[in-house]
């Protein structure tokens, strides 16, 4: 049953300020080695000079922390799923950054299977080798970039009315009690 249990992990807003145009460009992404994708992301991109990714905390220890307020100051935020979804995808959409994340597999109230890539993120390649080029394509076509980000920001907009998330939680546990009692 999916219901949106962990609110303030997974839709804590931040307030985004700068446009795209007027952040640094390039991605970031910060994590813990979850799983083999990530590590492959540090492998590969972790000494790239254009892009600030790091994995963080436990035996990674790579990079210090990098809020999620210091992460807007790039044009792209990475996602990659770990144990599960990438909790960072909500709020980069929310963000006035492109997001970017490979295929997304996991499935949580954000309805991930609905997002459409190239309309709500940019999709890119599971082994990251076209990060660079997707991000300095959009470097170069903010317009591009600026309709995404707005799909974006409209669907993440959705989750902000508590009152209404309340209310469709209520109705998802009703229906699975009637439906588990048959």
């Amino acid at each position: 049953m999916l219901l949106p249990l962990d609110r303030h992990r997974h839709f804590e807003a931040f307030p985004d300020r700068k446009q795209f145009e007027e952040k640094q460009p390039g991605a970031v992404w910060r994590g813990g080695f979850h799983n083999q994708l990530r590590s492959e992301l540090v492998d590969l991109l972790g000494a790239s000079p254009d892009n600030d990714i790091a994995a963080v905390g436990g035996d990674a220890g790579k990079a210090d922390y990098l809020s999620p307020r210091a992460q807007l100051d790039r044009q792209v935020i990475l996602s990659v799923e770990g144990f599960d979804v990438a909790t960072n995808l909500k709020w980069a959409m929310g963000s006035n950054s492109l997001a970017m994340s490979p295929p997304l597999k996991y499935e949580t109230w954000y309805m991930e299977a609905r997002l459409k890539p190239g309309h709500h993120f940019v999709e890119i390649k599971p082994d990251f080798s076209d990060l660079d080029a997707a991000t300095a394509y959009y470097a170069r076509h903010p317009d591009k970039a600026r309709v995404i980000i707005a799909a974006a920001n409209a669907w993440r907009a959705q989750f902000d009315d508590t009152q209404t998330e309340d209310m469709i939680a209520a109705a998802v546990i009703q229906k699975y009690l009637q439906l588990s009692q048959s």
